[in-house]
């Protein structure tokens, strides 16, 4: 978890991330706490694997894309990116909720 987002109260880059958590438990129907299978099979926590598969260009593994149209499927792959930038554990580099609006 990120330090930002320890103790009490919150800040905006702990806002920022957790927006990034509600975008990914939305496209991925799965909690932030989840588990999924990777590509050798074992357990890995949803959240890093989201990111890479994002990262990757590989989300048909954690998003259904089955009855999604190809304009679709682009909106999903765009929120999906800006998950990942929400996600960022570098404080640096997660946008401020005025550049993901």
């Amino acid at each position: 978890m990120r330090r930002s987002c320890g103790g009490r109260g919150g800040t905006i880059k702990s806002d920022v991330y957790s927006f990034g958590l509600v975008l990914m438990e939305l496209l991925t129907k799965k909690k932030p706490a989840s588990s999924v299978a990777d590509k050798s099979g074992e357990p890995i926590n949803i959240i890093p694997y989201f990111i890479s598969s994002v990262k990757d260009k590989s989300l048909s593994g954690v998003i259904n894309f089955e009855a999604a149209s190809e304009d679709e499927n682009k909106q999903v792959e765009m929120l999906a990116k800006i998950a990942v930038k929400c996600l960022d554990q570098s404080s640096r580099k997660s946008p401020t909720m005025s550049e993901v609006a």
